[in-house]
């Protein structure tokens, strides 16, 4: 059976000091199994067993990962028994340490090498790029929401500050981007300022369900508008995520490709936000270099929920490489 011959992995958490660990985890077995995990920021701060839950939910299903790929013949590796076994381990996990299920998510992005064949499996936003050139990944809705609603604010203050003719320093940024977070995350009191442009921006790209539900959206914030949504199939703001649940949603996607035919595998967490022109680190690592450079604010052509600060890039990003 052909092996990916060559692999290359990186990942930085948005601590730039590195004293805080990533959320972000990648697996690798070689010739059985591939891909990454990203944990959920918790909108509590929570901690389990020392670490953010986020990370411990990505920890806790890729160690499930990886006893599904070392426990079953890869002849009979099915995705939709190692998402099963992903979830049973981690509500498990979860219960262990007295957390309810949906108290920590992650996303995932894996390949099973079943021999002739590769079998993928992706749950939220974290994406594969197959070949160098096909790259599957899906956005959730609610995130295109927040976004909005952060550039909104941002856009709104730039102007207040060029209408007075001030010329901000990085602190004052910084201190422009937390308010910006904090406010985006608890809610907007008033949301008469943001919620036309909002609208405007996003009237053909989301559905009805989800138009309507903007302003209650854009009061609850984060904390309280976007956990209702997860695993649901009901709306169209619903979403996956492995968080000891029931895992459904349109960016669950499970499919699988003749082993033959597949010369590279990039698997990556979305603080990557575009792929690198080739299937190297040097070259995701260029891209994300580059937005940085066009985009510093994420306000414009590169849009975020989150910009980096002087303390932290604007998220973790983890990619994992597999080629022959």
């Amino acid at each position: 059976m052909p092996v990916f011959t060559q692999h290359e992995v990186i990942s930085i958490g948005k601590d730039k000091s590195g004293r805080q660990l990533p959320d972000d985890v990648w697996v690798l077995q070689s010739g059985q199994l591939y891909g990454v995990f990203d944990g959920a920021t918790s909108p509590t701060g929570a901690r389990i067993d020392g670490m953010s839950s986020g990370r411990f939910a990505a920890m806790q299903c890729a160690a499930a990962a990886h006893r599904y790929a070392l426990t079953t013949a890869q002849n009979a590796y099915v995705s939709a028994d190692l998402l099963q076994a992903m979830s049973v381990a981690l509500a498990a996990a979860l219960q262990a340490h007295g957390s309810q299920p949906g108290g920590a998510a992650t996303t995932a992005a894996l390949a099973l090498d079943a021999g002739d064949s590769l079998h993928f499996l992706l749950v939220g936003d974290s994406g594969v790029r197959i070949n160098g050139h096909e790259v599957v990944q899906v956005h959730k809705s609610v995130d295109e929401i927040y976004t909005a609603v952060r550039v909104a604010l941002i856009r709104q203050a730039h102007a207040r500050m060029a209408e007075a003719g001030v010329s901000p320093s990085a602190l004052d940024l910084d201190a422009l981007e937390f308010k910006t977070r904090h406010q985006v995350f608890t809610g907007l009191e008033d949301t008469s300022a943001v919620l036309p442009a909002v609208t405007q921006q996003l009237q053909r790209k989301l559905a009805a369900d989800a138009l309507a539900m903007l302003p209650d959206l854009l009061r609850l914030g984060i904390r309280g508008g976007q956990l209702p949504f997860m695993n649901r199939t009901d709306h169209s703001l619903g979403y996956a995520v492995l968080n000891g649940q029931t895992v459904q949603g349109p960016d669950l996607l499970m499919f699988s490709r003749p082993r033959a035919e597949v010369r590279s595998l990039e698997f990556f967490t979305d603080g990557f936000m575009t792929p690198g022109a080739q299937a190297s680190v040097a070259s995701w690592e260029a891209a994300w270099q580059q937005v940085e450079a066009q985009d510093p604010h994420k306000t414009g052509v590169w849009p975020n929920i989150k910009c980096s600060t002087q303390g932290e890039h604007w998220d973790d990003r983890t990619l994992l490489i597999a080629r022959d």
